[in-house]
């Protein structure tokens, strides 16, 4: 039965037998990393996997979890970044400050720094974003001291 409720809620006809990929489902008000989420699953071709919050609405928490939904929060969408890779942010369609909330968010964890230096979010001078790698210079994150040829002190 879980299985044809999971194909009522997404809707995919190809991955009717899926019951092991987990579905997602975002609050009712728009999110950072309910954007971010939603990128990174087009990215992937799985757009399918964010549920319409009110499709779940009144299935019961145990019921979501049997049936393989999952709340999509910060935690998440790393997951899912990590899994494609940091390519798949694309930092142009985000505001400079969701960028800022996803690197201050990865920087407050220091498992993630080293994807906090990979995603294409730190702006350049010239307004290019670009990803922090050797021989480049950015100023300093408190978060994360880099090493003396990274960094600039202003």
């Amino acid at each position: 039965m879980s299985r044809q409720i999971r194909y009522l809620l997404h809707g995919q006809k190809l991955k009717y037998d899926d019951t092991q990929t987990p579905l997602y489902v975002t609050s009712q008000e728009s999110t950072l990393w309910q954007k971010i989420g939603l990128q990174v699953l087009r990215q992937r071709g799985e757009a399918w996997r964010l549920l319409d919050p009110a499709l779940v609405e009144f299935i019961p928490p145990a019921k979501r979890q049997q049936l393989g939904i999952e709340s999509l929060q910060s935690e998440q969408v790393i997951k899912l970044i990590r899994d494609l890779g940091p390519e798949c942010v694309e930092g142009s369609q985000l505001e400079p400050s969701e960028r800022y909330e996803l690197l201050s968010y990865l920087s407050s964890r220091p498992i993630h720094e080293d994807l906090w230096r990979s995603l294409r979010l730190h702006e350049t001078i010239d307004g290019r974003l670009e990803r922090i790698e050797l021989n480049r210079v950015f100023l300093e994150n408190p978060d994360f001291p880099l090493e003396p040829i990274y960094k600039v002190n202003l």
